[in-house]
């Protein structure tokens, strides 16, 4: 209690004592003090009111039990109550109202049922208690035994009974509720037609919500926001902006819960042309700063994979919360910048936000896909130290994390441990078995799962699709129908997708015929599926039968069909179906862009590449990680070293593809010390290179003839450094160093011990490289070895030609006259014959 308010009760206690005691000052100091909450004051004034009589008073008591209620003191409302000698109705309601807003809702039911006479305020008083506990179910029943009772619900009861509704989201009660409201003389009531549409909407039925919608008369802001939010909820986001854009038409000005709804449509669609238009209302109605608002426009950024537009969005937030943060660092996911949810996740911590289940979940599934094994200690550490290291959402997630670091022993201990499981548990830990190729186990594991659902079958399909095992994803689908689980459409995308990697044409038709059989043809989303799938096995007469009979073309199949003409190299009628799409007005995505760069990378088309470009610009999608890599290959692909490095400058994230693409880009224009500076530089940042990475790295330093100092050994090594494994690729690059550089006898050990696979390549390569510096029994014996490997390849020809020429042009102690018949004529048998005798000699 404050000084100045205690001296001012005190001197109307002293007032009240030394004159005539006002019932009227007590009154009004009763509702000062119930007002401001002040709890020690009102008890002040109860002992003054005690003090002259008043107390006896009903209404007085009733002002006390009230203000108790309002400072939250049960006990002393009771007390109050019962000290009162005849409570009124109003009386039993004030007590059961107090303790019913107050969660004691016991005590409410125990004083409800000794309420000597029930009017509506004491059964609304029951109703609101019931859905304040979470019993929705109790609430309506408690309106029904009301109208049973004879009590006539009033505006209240019904909008309560259908929030239960909506909670419950039972059409059937709404729908009784509803006849109720009707039969009362309701139904022309705009708040309940308000919360009617809500109910609706929650109970998936649309048609009737638009029915109640297009028959209110004094339609408001909240009206329309409402029946904007059905439609979200209901899968219908265009219909939602369709609706908003009408709402603006009319003059009724959008709040914050109407944005809040046309931002998550814009989310859902993925549209990033939708969500900018939204976002200009919103900065037009000044919501932009408002904390709930700017939430929302960086998911629906983030769901739009637009990085930057989301850190502008959290920018002009004020106040960041929780939501704030985790919202930026789900964009940050979507774009494919792990890493800087990292730095997103350090930073909330540094400005003490307390994180949430979602924040942690976020920042773990950050730490699986770089593989970064000791930031996801940390971060496990963090979790363990909160409340929410019980949350199955963060359990499954740190199984995940372990998983993809490879620590599988770690991660099956963790799913052991958890109290609670659910499918996405065990369907998680069935998957990083399968990604780091213990498929027989992850089997096990799903036999193991007590009780398998679709989404079991599915995450087991999915794995072993992704993980080269297709034939067996189409074995498991088979027997899913033997257990008499019906797929649904996820299933199917995922067995497409095994029998597209299968490019087994029979494989494809009978899936397809399964679809047709099970009536699923018409789905948009498996006909895509079933488009890609055609594509992928070269079937491209099929996959546009398939494109051009569907009715319901969207952006994704349009990108199939491109990325189908693509990967079959016709790269020229991928670019006209871009432009047709353009001029159908489908806007493309990230995806479209990246297939039609990888067709003027293919065809080395740079104006048109440029064109492209400027469209990706007028988009907004340039800082989208995916079409930024793809813009490298367009210009590497094209030689234009200059877009190359300009392209590459702006990047405000570079990943590991990023850095391998200009190092090659660069290398291929010529400056290969540039791009072993880039190599450099890369590690510098913390990138950590791949096996491609290398590859372009070797190739580098064998265009740039860097061998000092075994630089190139030390590069081969450096793969072990980084857990990486040796590949074929790697040795042929190192061959091909080592042989510019002149160390040829170190480049013939290498080939010795490198992958057999890749013999004729290290030989070849051992070939040119003892051309160029006239070693004549080596190249010989090169030249030997490729075509005892592959007889019927022509590319040893002209470098053995080229030797020989050289030798006899030395006066080389060798008699070429017969080996250089034999090459002119192309003769391999005998060549390889008298080649043996040769190097013999030698």
């Amino acid at each position: 209690m404050n000084v100045v308010t205690a001296v001012d009760s005190q001197v109307q206690i002293n007032h009240f004592n030394d004159e005539t005691e006002s019932f009227g000052e007590l009154c009004a100091l009763v509702k000062r003090h119930s007002k401001s909450k002040s709890l020690c004051d009102g008890r002040t004034v109860h002992a003054s009111i005690v003090a002259s009589g008043y107390d006896a008073d009903t209404f007085m008591a009733n002002s006390l039990v009230q203000m108790y209620g309002d400072c939250e003191s049960l006990l002393d409302a009771k007390t109050t109550f019962s000290r009162t000698p005849s409570p009124n109705q109003y009386s039993w309601n004030i007590l059961l109202g107090v303790l019913s807003r107050s969660g004691g809702f016991e005590d409410a039911k125990a004083i409800f049922s000794q309420m000597p006479c029930k009017d509506v305020v004491s059964w609304n008083s029951m109703i609101g208690a019931s859905i304040q506990q979470g019993s929705p179910t109790e609430a309506l029943n408690l309106l029904f035994c009301m109208r049973k009772d004879g009590i006539q619900p009033s505006q209240v009861s019904f909008l309560t009974a259908l929030g239960a509704c909506s909670s419950l989201a039972s059409l059937d009660y709404g729908l009784h509720v509803h006849a109720s409201i009707i039969g009362s003389g309701f139904d022309g009531n705009y708040r309940l037609g308000n919360a009617l549409i809500h109910m609706l909407g929650k109970c998936e039925d649309l048609d009737g919500a638009e029915v109640v919608f297009s028959k209110m008369h004094d339609r408001n802001s909240i009206s329309w926001s409402s029946m904007i939010a059905a439609y979200v909820h209901n899968g219908q986001s265009r219909d939602a902006l369709a609706l908003f854009y009408r709402m603006e038409t009319e003059g009724i000005k959008p709040d914050e819960v109407t944005f809040l709804s046309v931002l998550t449509a814009c989310a859902n669609l993925g549209d990033i042309a939708e969500g900018q238009q939204i976002h200009n209302a919103l900065l037009a109605g000044k919501f932009e700063k408002d904390r709930n608002v700017g939430n929302a426009l960086i998911n629906t950024y983030a769901k739009c994979g637009d990085f930057c537009k989301a850190k502008q969005a959290f920018d002009q937030i004020v106040d960041h919360d929780v939501v704030s943060w985790t919202a930026l660092m789900g964009a940050s996911l979507v774009s494919g910048f792990d890493q800087a949810a990292l730095e997103i996740f350090s930073e909330m911590q540094c400005q003490g936000i307390k994180a949430n289940y979602v924040t942690f979940v976020y920042a773990l599934d950050a730490c699986a896909n770089l593989r970064a094994l000791e930031r996801g200690r940390e971060i496990h550490d963090a979790v363990c130290a909160s409340v929410h290291k019980k949350n199955v959402f963060v359990g499954n997630a740190l199984v995940n994390m372990y998983g993809k670091c490879g620590l599988l022993e770690e991660a099956k201990g963790l799913f052991t441990n958890m109290n609670q499981k659910n499918v996405a548990s065990w369907n998680t830990l069935m998957t990083v078995y399968a990604q780091n190729g213990f498929l027989d186990e992850a089997l096990e594991l799903f036999a193991q799962i007590p009780e398998k659902d679709v989404i079991s079958w599915n995450a087991l399909i999915t794995a072993l699709a992704q993980n080269g095992r297709a034939n067996k994803a189409v074995e498991v689908f088979a027997n899913m129908a033997f257990e008499g689980i019906n797929p649904n459409t996820s299933t199917f995308v995922s067995v497409v997708d095994a029998c597209g990697s299968l490019q087994d044409f029979e494989c494809c038709l009978q899936i397809h015929t399964t679809i047709i059989c099970t009536g699923n043809e018409s789905d948009s989303i498996l006909r895509n599926a079933l488009l890609n799938m055609y594509g992928k096995c070269g079937c491209l007469d099929v996959a546009r039968y398939i494109f051009d009979t569907m009715k319901d073309r969207n952006l994704i199949s349009w990108s199939a069909l491109i990325a189908a003409y693509v990967q079959n190299g016709q790269e020229n009628q991928a670019l006209g179906l871009f432009w047709d799409m353009s001029r159908c007005g489908v806007i493309p995505d990230e995806v479209t862009f990246t297939c039609v760069l990888a067709a003027c990378a293919d065809s080395a088309i740079l104006d048109e590449g440029q064109r492209i470009h400027a469209s990706i610009v007028a988009y907004g999608l340039e800082s989208r990680l995916a079409v930024e890599n793809s813009l490298l290959s367009l210009y590497s692909g094209c030689g234009s070293i200059g877009n190359l490095k300009v392209s590459f400058s702006k990047m405000y994230h570079r990943d590991v593809v990023s850095w391998t693409r200009v190092m090659a880009g660069t290398a291929q224009c010529g400056e290969s010390k540039e791009a072993l500076k880039l190599f450099s530089q890369m590690q510098i940042e913390g990138v950590k290179p791949d096996e491609v990475t290398y590859v372009g790295v070797m190739t580098a330093c064998s265009h740039s003839g860097e061998v000092s100092d075994d630089r190139g050994y030390f590069s081969l090594l450096g793969l072990r450094d980084y857990g990486l494994v040796l590949k074929a690729e790697h040795y042929v690059c190192m061959v091909d160093l080592l042989g510019r550089a002149g160390h040829l006898a170190e480049a013939e050990k290498l080939i010795d011990i490198m992958p057999k696979e890749k013999f004729y390549l290290g030989w070849l390569s051992l070939l040119s490289s003892c051309r160029n510096h006239g070693d004549l029994k080596r190249g010989i014996g090169a030249g030997l070895r490729c075509f005892q490997l592959e007889p019927t390849r022509d590319a040893p020809f002209p470098l053995l030609r080229s030797l020989l020429n050289v030798a006899r042009r030395d006066n080389a102690q060798f008699e070429m006259s017969r080996l250089q018949k034999l090459c002119a004529e192309e003769q391999v048998e005998d060549l390889i014959q008298e080649l043996a005798a040769v190097y013999d000699r030698a």
